[in-house]
């Protein structure tokens, strides 16, 4: 890397440091970290154009999904998928550092997707000490020379200047008087600037330095992982168990089904709604861990042999077979749960989960049972990704809203204290729903958005979202005292 190089993706850092102290500050995040991470993005596609690694084409699909989920902030105000659209980011962001690793995505292991993403953290934390260290020809010039001198006496003297400084003023009401005469400086706020101006700088300088030198140099080397070796006995006694107990687990499950909820009371001493409220994300999380439990296995079988090959491709395709019907009992679970007791996100959340440890586990079944191991990890961040943005396109508080309140019209109870907690996200909803729901509910609904929503707030244009846009757009609109069957004034 040249010293032109080095200067211009420092000045890039820098430049989406000072952007990110700018649109990172305001919490929570919104559009403006959906701007950021845009700027993020078009510097990082510049830098890859620039050493004709990545075809325009390339370049569209690998932001396209950091750019989508960053929307998502500026979009949804869900505090769970608000993490998972971050995490998605994350993971995006990663993908261009994956490809020095593994040149084709679309073969990419699940240890090439976690090796660049634990690469992307590692650059972010120590890849500016290599900029300077190894990639800076120190030598190039005295020009280069004092200008770095300049630039390392600068930073050692911030740190210096601000903590002696705010001693000396707190030190001395007449010194402090002085310096805020020659200096009407908030030092508090400015030693704050810097300090997030500074880690977003050096975050983005060393993420910036990783996709560079993986575009700039050889691919790593992929030497296979050492591995143990095990037998079809080895491997067989585990899933055989696993094999056992799950259809014990289904065929329990069928008696349930067949018998009603008699049975259900006899067995357990549940009625069918305490049934359906027990047990479901114990299913999800038992089906989620039988696709590790097979990756690991597939990984360590001894495929010298092609009849064990044969064999083990057998036992996981039963296991396969009945964790389909897992998924299918958690389902039928979440059907019954949502007739006796509505809906909620934690369901919601599960259940996207659960769609999509589904297709994970039918891609598995495609690829790696077919001896095509390579094409697994991409297929299952994909679907991922289409499962988060799938969530993000339907809006799962509102849906959680029109379904408890579709419910209420049928005369079912309604948690009104539920609903008013949600997100932004669900007051639109809430807020059509109104006029249909009992007087009580009605007030005591439009009662907290207004509390919760109403009124004016002093939001930063950074943290704007639609979400929240939408819901005090609403809440402004509305008035509970105006209903004369809201007998108690607004708190």
């Amino acid at each position: 890397m040249t010293n032109r190089s080095v200067a211009v993706l420092g000045g890039a850092a820098v430049t989406l440091g000072i952007l990110g102290d700018a649109l990172l500050r305001a919490t929570p995040w919104g559009v403006g970290f959906f701007l950021w991470v845009a700027a993020l993005v078009g510097v990082t596609a510049v830098v890859l154009e620039r050493h004709q690694e990545a075809t325009r084409l390339e370049l569209a699909l690998l932001f396209v999904a950091p750019v989508f989920f960053a929307l998502g902030l500026a979009w949804r105000d869900a505090e769970v998928l608000v993490a998972w659209n971050v995490l998605a980011v994350v993971l995006a962001l990663s993908v261009p550092i994956t490809r020095s690793i593994a040149p084709d995505l679309r073969v990419g292991r699940v240890a090439d997707y976690i090796a660049g993403l634990v690469a992307a953290g590692f650059s972010a934390a120590f890849g500016p000490i290599k900029l300077l260290m190894e990639d800076v020809d120190w030598e190039a010039g005295g020009r280069l020379r004092l200008a770095g001198g300049i630039v390392v006496g600068v930073l050692l003297a911030i740190p210096v200047a601000l903590v002696f400084g705010g001693l000396l003023t707190s030190a001395d009401p007449g010194f402090e008087r002085l310096i805020r005469t020659i200096f009407d400086w908030d030092f508090q706020t400015i030693a704050s600037h810097l300090a997030l101006t500074a880690v977003v700088t050096w975050i983005t300088a060393g993420y910036l330095h990783s996709v560079l030198h993986g575009a700039s140099r050889s691919p790593i080397p992929r030497e296979p992982l050492g591995r143990p070796s095990l037998g079809l006995l080895e491997i067989g006694i585990p899933l055989g168990t696993l094999i056992a107990l799950f259809v014990l687990f289904l065929v329990l499950q069928a008696e349930y089904l067949f018998g009603g909820e008699d049975l259900i009371r006899r067995t357990a001493g549940l009625t069918y709604a305490e049934h359906a409220r027990s047990g479901f994300f114990e299913l999800v999380t038992a089906s989620a861990l039988v696709l590790p439990l097979l990756l690991a296995a597939d990984w360590v079988i001894d495929k010298s042999s092609a009849t064990t090959v044969t064999r083990f491709r057998v036992l996981a395709s039963v296991l396969i077979a009945l964790v389909g019907l897992i998924m299918l009992s958690a389902l039928h679970r979440m059907r019954l749960y949502l007739g006796a007791y509505g809906l909620s996100q934690d369901r919601v959340y599960a259940t996207a989960v659960l769609l999509w440890v589904a297709f994970a586990i039918g891609w598995f079944a495609a690829t790696v049972l077919r001896g095509r191991r390579k094409r697994f990890a991409f297929g299952a961040m994909v679907s991922g990704f289409s499962v988060l943005a799938l969530l993000n396109v339907i809006n799962l508080d509102a849906l959680v809203v029109r379904t408890n309140v579709d419910r209420a019209r049928e005369g079912r109870e309604l948690d009104v204290e539920y609903l008013s907690q949600l997100s932004a996200d669900a007051v639109p909803s809430l807020l059509a729903a109104l006029p249909d729901l009992p007087a009580e509910v009605r007030c005591t609904l439009a009662a907290d958005v207004t509390r919760e929503w109403g009124g004016e707030h002093e939001d930063d244009w950074r943290s704007w979202n639609v979400s929240r846009s939408r819901a005090r757009s609403g809440a402004r609109g509305l008035d509970p005292t105006a209903d004369p069957e809201c007998a108690h004034p607004l708190e």
